[in-house]
């Protein structure tokens, strides 16, 4: 929600009343950032519906999950894929796949 407001000046959701954003946040879908920042990169703007995700298994499953994809986004730290290549590019009897999220 920081990060939104950060992107935004405003938040998510906004009501009048506690129940009523209780019944927003569970219910609409998290607004889209891009009327307010149409020129924001994609993958800013996945970083942050990744973030705000209804469905708990789409978000980073701890601060140290978010912080990593919030550095991957903004070119910190690259992924584990391109890392691993990296690492292993001249060690020709490396090899390995991809498993759903393994």
């Amino acid at each position: 929600v920081c990060y939104f407001f950060l992107l935004t000046g405003r938040l998510p959701f906004n009501a009048a009343t506690v129940p009523e954003l209780i019944k927003q946040v569970m219910q609409e879908p998290v607004p889209s950032v891009k009327p307010d920042c149409p020129a924001l990169p994609l993958e800013m703007a996945e970083c942050l519906s990744q973030l705000l995700s209804k469905v708990p298994e789409n978000r980073p499953r701890s601060g140290i999950e978010a912080v990593q994809l919030l550095q991957a986004v903004l070119g910190e730290v690259e992924d584990i894929e391109t890392l691993l290549q990296q690492a292993f590019a001249h060690h020709s009897g490396i090899h390995w796949r991809r498993e759903g999220e393994r």
